[in-house]
């Protein structure tokens, strides 16, 4: 129990710290028919981070999809890894989790240097012109993360297909047939909409601390060139003011995307 608590901990203290990640890290992408993935969850930075053991009462929902269709994926209430998944048949399958909101008062400052770091140039000059930037950050935050894994081998293009997160990066392309240094054009979207003027990132961990950095642009797409084979996290933050609600200011959603394109494409 005291693991649990401390990650959950450390989950929610992630939000406050600059540039911190919330992302799936499956023990395989391309795993075999009938062979157990493992699916940890991890907070940190830079592609560093801690698991985050199972939390039912975190968890809003952590689904294996599979042609359009979602299931509930097996897992140990405060175990790490977070979920199991056995594929029975060769094909793409999307890993989307979702958590529920958690609030987090920050410290000014690094309130102020987290706005910077993510690119949520609107909550700073909001914060600006009303007087606000040497006050905490109330903020209440979900987690919208996706993993992709290509069993057997074989992809297809439903990775491609939104799975229903708030706020969502879907691959234009399927990135398990990428070759190094091709384009890959993500298109974010938030309650089912295009977000535009959004900053994504992608690192792996060869230049985990110098991430290739983009905007959406008006249809809310963004093209990345990554130069390398191996595991790949993409990631944007969005955040709007809380309506409605006593304990925040700003209630923000961190989509993560994780994939791997294999040695050789």
């Amino acid at each position: 129990m005291r693991r649990v608590l401390a990650s959950l901990a450390l989950l929610a203290a992630a939000g406050a710290a600059r540039a911190h990640e919330f992302w799936i890290e499956p023990s395989r992408y391309e795993p075999a028919p009938g062979e157990l993935v493992k699916l940890r969850l991890f907070v940190g930075e830079n592609l560093e981070g801690e698991g985050v053991p199972r939390n039912e009462v975190w968890i809003d929902r952590f689904d294996a999809i599979r042609d359009g269709t979602p299931a509930r994926i097996a897992g140990l209430d405060g175990s790490d890894p977070a979920g199991l998944v056995r594929p029975d048949r060769e094909g793409p399958i999307v890993v989307a989790y979702a958590s529920v909101p958690t609030y987090i008062e920050i410290d000014p400052a690094k309130f102020e240097t987290y706005l910077e770091a993510d690119g949520l140039d609107a909550p700073k000059a909001a914060r600006a012109k009303s007087g606000a930037s040497g006050s905490p950050g109330r903020e209440r935050f979900s987690r919208c993360a996706k993993a992709l894994l290509s069993v057997g081998g074989r992809s297809g293009m439903s990775v491609t297909k939104p799975a229903g997160l708030t706020l969502e990066l879907v691959p234009e392309s399927d990135p398990h047939t990428l070759k190094p240094g091709d384009p890959l054009t993500v298109r974010l979207w938030y309650l089912g909409k295009p977000l535009a003027a959004a900053l994504v990132k992608a690192r792996d961990r060869v230049q985990a601390a110098e991430p290739i950095e983009i905007r959406t642009d008006a249809s809310g797409r963004a093209t990345l060139r990554l130069p390398r084979a191996g595991r790949w996290l993409i990631h944007a933050v969005h955040m709007t003011a809380a309506r409605g609600d006593p304990r925040a200011d700003w209630e923000s959603f961190w989509a993560s995307l994780t994939f791997d394109i294999p040695p050789g494409s």
